[in-house]
């Protein structure tokens, strides 16, 4: 991972949201994530972001808060897991389901997934997406913010893998690929007491570490080339 590739293409899309009048930041004070919410008319959070129900430190996550005019008007959740050799549904099954002990420690009945499979070692989770309703209507900002996001967390963590659950609606409305994530599987777990917001037909979404690296490298020669295109506009006439 080439660091400097990765924080140009950051300042790129920082400075795409800015000329939209919006600037992010990053938080870890975990203890205001609830009023923020509360600001937002979010009222729900999921267990494995909530930080009421784990311990987080800045080792482990972080929020991106997203502002216009001083006002706060979005987020976006990340955590950190290394769970070793442990395969990741087996962390699904034990993490969630210490959640819901009616489960007996098992959030669901079933768990298949092709690409699941192949997720162990270091392993960043995206969540709590959210925008407030007089933002909504372009998916750009969110793309910024994603891209954002998944930069930030490969230059903390260096996952082999970031992942996320997404509605279905939003997947065959594009958001899955829009928002970076390059491999997709549905309905890939069965809830044995499905949690509020939470529907078994979601699509498991992930982003491998050398997909990100070859985003970054393919973004980059986007940027340069527009910047190209820049020079050529202003006429030298001094030869």
């Amino acid at each position: 991972m080439n660091t400097l590739d990765y924080l140009k293409v950051a300042s790129h899309h920082l400075g795409c949201l800015r000329e939209r009048g919006i600037e992010i930041s990053m938080s870890f004070d975990f203890g205001k994530i609830h009023s923020y919410a509360a600001s937002l008319e979010k009222n729900y959070l999921t267990p494995k972001m909530d930080p009421a129900l784990n311990d987080f430190t800045e080792n482990n996550g972080f929020w991106i808060l997203i502002s216009k005019d001083g006002k706060l008007i979005g987020s976006v959740a990340a955590r950190f897991d290394d769970i070793g050799r442990e395969s990741i549904s087996d962390f699904w099954q034990r993490s969630y389901g210490r959640h819901q002990p009616e489960t007996l420690g098992k959030a669901f009945s079933v768990v298949d997934s092709t690409i699941a499979n192949q997720m162990s070692g270091k392993i960043a989770c995206i969540g709590e997406l959210f925008i407030d309703k007089s933002a909504r209507g372009s998916l750009r900002v969110l793309e910024h913010v994603t891209m954002i996001a998944h930069l930030n967390i490969a230059l903390k963590w260096q996952p082999q893998y970031t992942y996320a659950f997404m509605w279905n609606d939003h997947v065959e409305r594009g958001a899955a690929v829009r928002y970076g994530f390059t491999h997709l599987q549905q309905s890939v777990r069965r809830w044995k007491v499905p949690p509020s917001n939470r529907k078994n037909d979601e699509w498991l979404v992930v982003l491998a570490a050398e997909d990100l690296e070859h985003k970054v490298k393919a973004q980059l020669q986007s940027i340069d080339g527009a910047r190209v295109i820049d020079n050529e506009l202003i006429p030298l006439h001094g030869a």
